[in-house]
């Protein structure tokens, strides 16, 4: 009987119990850093007054290919993990700044006002539902058709 292996030892339930919390760790670190987020870069001034438009400038996310925006411009770019680094290079002689930000994790799209990141103002990211702005402007448009208050 000597030399004979026992199967399910401690040693070899160890092994395992080490690969299945490998695997689970794997897992959520693909998770977090490949996750993808769409992110609005938006140029427009506050309806309030609160802050005003850029006049002109280029916007680069996570040094990718610099687009050109002027007042009231927006447009979308992808960003894949839960950081981003954001270089605007304005047109009217300010120096060039970079921002870097982190983005939720359980959000998929969301708006980015550079004016609001410009000027250092409190929350210049927050998450966006095309869906509902789009439902709260079809039921006004339909209160208005009918005569109703929105």
């Amino acid at each position: 009987m000597k030399g004979e292996q026992k199967h399910g030892g401690t040693k070899t339930l160890a092994l395992r119990a080490a690969i299945g919390v490998a695997y689970i760790g794997l897992l959520a670190l693909f998770l977090v850093t490949g996750r993808t987020h769409t992110v609005l870069i938006d140029n427009k001034a506050d309806p309030a007054g609160s802050w005003q438009a850029i006049r002109g400038m280029t916007v680069s996310v996570n040094g990718g290919e610099a687009v050109e925006y002027m007042k009231g411009d927006r447009d979308k770019v992808s960003v894949k993990g839960q950081k981003m680094r954001v270089r605007v290079e304005f047109f009217d002689g300010r120096d060039t700044e970079e921002y870097s930000l982190k983005i939720p994790f359980i959000e998929d799209t969301l708006l980015l006002s550079v004016p609001k990141l410009a000027e250092g103002l409190d929350n210049p990211m927050e998450p966006f539902n095309l869906y509902a702005d789009n439902k709260a402007r079809t039921d006004a448009e339909e209160g208005e058709r009918f005569g109703q208050e929105p």
